[in-house]
């Protein structure tokens, strides 16, 4: 099945279906009808202006503090620190799903020859005998390969490289976080149960490939056809099994092939979040959102620049001298459309937020949003943070 729909259309489907339209949720309960929707929030360890994962929920969830996801996934453990699209928060009771990607990384990196093969006995038995353990606590000497290209985020320390494989693949989960350091312990003892036993229960190779297919088209919103670092970290399958599985799920109606009037490329999206868009509708509300850079919104950089005509890159790896922005840059959101681009800092030690740099895409969105918008937006921000307002640097 395919429709053809609006660029204007098709930017508020995504902004409905990725809960950046209309009101915002509140609390713990808003907290898990973000992840009900999205699945997965990409994490990542940089903290110049809250953690990513942060920044997302702070976009969707009205008084927002870290402290309600740290909770959810560290003393009730309705969340999770796992793979999906890369490190990820992912619902908890979706764990199970991922079995058959958990056998692979299990045996590729835990195997023979893998690279945490040999030391697996010695963590497993410092980790039974300690509880929630640090790779500082481990203290194994040589260096490891992390063994999967996506990146080492520090050095190669053999017991870190083990604790981080072993999360891969399901066995340890994270049990807590202090300043950032993870400290890991074994999933049967932090899960329940009905968690830990619940079998497979995909039937086939291919019912499995077309779930993680729709799971990761559903945690974008739209996907275009083709290649795209959407489908980053699909390991399990290979892309001509994914387009197997795309083509199954088009002829039995669960995947839709959208086309936007203007432009050529097709895109995908779930059926079921069509119809539900189709049936809510979507009413974009006035406020101001900063949206965090690696936001399920921001996964596909084209898709941006196609349908909402922005063109956002994210510096931060970017050398000083070669950015045109700045470090850590996040988008500004407005109704159905982004309006700016701001570069928030808060550090250890700091009493209020510092705005290095504001840019407006338009001297209209400036005269619009230029005055009370943009100040309430950033005490917003700045509260989020914990700090004490603001102070423009720009």
């Amino acid at each position: 099945m395919s429709i053809r729909i609006s660029k204007t259309e098709a930017r508020r489907f995504m902004l409905s279906h990725l809960l950046l339209a209309g009101g915002k949720l509140s609390g713990a309960e808003g907290v898990m009808r973000v992840f009900d929707r999205l699945k997965c929030i990409q994490f990542d360890p940089l903290a110049v202006a809250g953690r990513n994962h942060d920044i997302a929920l702070q976009a969707r969830i009205k008084d927002y503090t870290p402290s309600i996801c740290e909770t959810l996934l560290y003393t009730e453990r309705r969340l999770l620190d796992a793979w999906d699209k890369k490190m990820c928060v992912i619902r908890t009771a979706d764990l199970p799903l991922f079995r058959p990607l958990h056998r692979q990384l299990r045996e590729r990196l835990g195997g023979p020859g893998g690279p945490v093969y040999a030391i697996l006995d010695e963590v497993r038995a410092r980790v039974a005998e300690h509880g929630p353990t640090t790779a500082k606590m481990l203290n194994i000497s040589g260096e490891a390969e992390w063994g999967f290209g996506t990146g080492n985020w520090g050095s190669p320390n053999p017991g870190r490289v083990a604790l981080e494989a072993m999360l891969a693949w399901g066995e340890l989960v994270v049990a807590n976080k202090n300043k950032g350091v993870k400290a890991y312990d074994f999933t049967v003892k932090l899960l329940p149960d009905e968690i830990v036993s619940r079998p497979d229960p995909h039937a086939t190779d291919g019912a499995y490939i077309e779930w993680r297919v729709l799971r990761r088209v559903t945690s974008a919103g739209l996907i275009k056809k083709g290649r795209s670092n959407v489908w980053m970290f699909s390991t399990e399958f290979t892309p001509r099994e994914r387009s197997a599985a795309v083509y199954r799920l088009l002829r039995g109606g669960r995947l839709l092939e959208v086309g936007v009037e203007g432009l050529k490329q097709t895109y995908y999206a779930c059926a079921e979040d069509w119809e539900r868009y189709a049936a809510e509708g979507c009413e974009p509300d006035g406020g101001l959102r900063f949206i965090a850079p690696l936001d399920n919104l921001m996964w596909d950089k084209q898709l941006i620049r196609e349908l909402f005509d922005f063109d956002y890159h994210w510096e931060v790896y970017e050398p000083s001298h070669k950015r045109k922005f700045g470090y850590y840059v996040t988008p500004i959101l407005a109704g159905d459309g982004f309006i700016g681009r701001a570069e928030p800092v808060f550090k250890k030690g700091d009493e209020a937020m510092r705005v290095k740099g504001l840019w407006w895409e338009s001297d209209a969105a400036a005269r619009k949003y230029g005055r009370r918008a943009i100040r309430l937006a950033l005490e917003d921000y700045a509260r989020f943070l914990g700090a004490r307002g603001y102070v423009m640097e720009a």
